[in-house]
Order: structure tokens, then sequence, then C-alpha cells
């Protein structure tokens, strides 16, 4: 049985919104469910943006070179905002939620709704999380490469799961540490 939550229209929902021009990010976002299609595998909603949780710097960075989809059956594109039109995350959600807010709808996978801003801080801990191992994993391979010779060369694994480990010794008890090291 699926995880995943059915949320109707009108319902206010928990989300991170991300898209295929930068998969690795998500931004996490407070919105209204605004229509609802039933895929074979998990529910799309297209929301309106009513909340950011992250800096303006960040959104700045991200959000305007990411294409999202504004309605199931149509063509991903971009913001039509540009980055100078604001200073501030507050005049940002004011500029989605102007008389023509529907052409900032965006389209988002119910794997990636919740109810909660509790269970979204979780759901987002999660994400970060698995990418991070993962660029971990990736700098690992490449700085243990043995044709490598430069400033971030490891002597091998077991040099570098050392240093990692006196990098992150104050976020993990050893216990953890170790059972980390070995996934990477």
């Amino acid at each position: 049985m699926s995880k995943t939550k059915t949320y109707y229209k009108g319902e206010k929902i928990h989300c991170l919104l991300t898209s295929y021009t930068h998969p690795n990010i998500f931004i996490p976002v407070r919105g209204i469910v605004k229509d609802v299609k039933w895929d074979p595998v998990n529910p799309l909603y297209k929301i309106k943006i009513i909340k950011f949780y992250e800096n303006v710097g960040f959104i700045r960075k991200y959000i305007f070179d990411m294409n999202f989809y504004y309605d199931f059956d149509k063509k991903a594109r971009s913001f039509r905002i540009k980055r100078e039109e604001f200073n501030t995350i507050k005049e940002l959600e004011e500029r989605l939620n102007e008389k023509d807010e529907d052409r900032f709808y965006v389209v988002v996978d119910g794997v990636m709704t919740v109810r909660t801003k509790v269970d979204l801080q979780d759901l987002f801990k999660k994400v970060q999380y698995f990418l991070i191992s993962k660029n971990f994993k990736e700098i690992k391979e490449f700085s243990t490469r043995s044709f490598y010779k430069g400033e971030f060369k490891f002597d091998g694994e077991g040099e570098f799961k050392v240093r990692l480990k006196n990098f992150l010794k104050d976020k993990y008890p050893d216990s953890e540490i170790e059972s980390f090291l070995k996934s990477i």
C-alpha cells in the first residue's frame, strides 16, 4: 500500500519543488491545492505557492533557472519573473499571489507532498541526507583515484574515511559515523 497521502482542491499542503533542470535542488514550500491529476503511480498536484521555507539568496540563485510544469499536460517552463523584480521572499510571495497568480501554479509529484511543516522538515532531511551522502561517495571515488595527484588526493578509501570521520565527529556519535562511513 502506498504511503502517499491524497489531498483535495483547496487543501493547504507542504511540498518540495524540484525540476528536471536542477533535479538535486529541492525547495520547501507551502501551497494550496488547485487541481489534482490521478496518475497511475502517484497523484500529481497543481499548487499555488503561498510560502517559501528558504532564504532569499538560495531562491534567487536557483528558482529562476528551474523549469516547472505549470499544468498537467503542458511543457515545463521557467518562472516568468526576473530576479531583479524582488529583494525579499515576502515580495516574491506577494508577486506569486497577484491577480495573474495562475501563471505561477506548479505541478508537484505526490511523493513530495506532506500535510505539516514538521513532516516537510523530515522529508527534506531524508532527501538532503541522501544527496549529501551520494556526493561524499562521489568525492571519495574522485579523490582516491590512482592516477590523480592533486591537492585533494587521498591514498585510499581508508585515509578518506579517517579524514571524513574527523570532519564529522562533532555531528555524529561514533556508532553512527561508522555506519555512515560503511554506507558510502
